[in-house]
């Protein structure tokens, strides 16, 4: 049974040229790129996949190294195309703005 808020459990797979960003105690990370497995046929032509995924660990409470509590965003604000290799940074009159800039789709 939930009460309040709740979410289900969440673990990002390893990834690299991912964007970050630090708004107030939450860090929020967003796309980058994964291997393909090596059973996939594409693995042939293309090494790698652009992940779509949006999500944030939130730095305010304590929790375990091994098992961050990362809470995805993906399904509620979801990025339109997956990049990796780009720029995010906080912006706005409140600095509550998260612009990606740059990248490879």
């Amino acid at each position: 049974m939930c009460m309040g808020f709740c979410t289900d459990s969440f673990t990002p797979g390893g990834r690299s040229g991912h964007e970050s960003v630090l708004i107030e105690n939450k860090l929020y990370i967003m796309g980058g790129f994964y291997p393909i497995s090596q059973d996939s046929t594409y693995s042939q032509t293309n090494k790698f996949n652009i992940s779509r995924e949006f999500f944030y660990l939130d730095l305010s409470i304590s929790f375990d190294i091994d098992s961050p509590p990362f809470v995805d965003l993906t399904s509620t604000s979801p990025m339109l195309y997956g990049v990796s290799k780009g720029a995010a940074l906080a912006g706005g009159i409140s600095k509550s703005y998260i612009f990606l800039i740059g990248g490879t789709r």
